[in-house]
């Protein structure tokens, strides 16, 4: 005489049907801080790598840096140069 399984319970159908997602409570935040530029935003202008110059570009970030900063060394001083051994 073949053996009989052992029926399952049926799962409640709170667990069978999927439920719709919930709204957020609270507004998403924005993701940049202020002052930031999105590549999402309007203003934003792709450039290909094709058209781009490193050297270029990092030497005038420098120029840019240099002319915003003061030349004076503020209160750095220099430290003596001690030999060791």
């Amino acid at each position: 005489m073949p053996k009989t399984l052992p029926t399952l319970p049926t799962l409640p159908t709170q667990l069978t049907q999927p439920t719709p997602p919930t709204p957020p409570t609270q507004p998403t935040q924005p993701s940049l801080p202020k002052g930031h530029a999105s590549c999402l935003g309007t203003g934003f202008r792709y450039t290909p790598a094709s058209h781009t110059d490193l050297a270029k570009t990092f030497a005038r970030i420098r120029k840019q840096a240099r002319a915003r900063k003061p030349a004076d060394g503020g209160n750095v001083r220099s430290l003596p140069i001690r030999k060791l051994g």
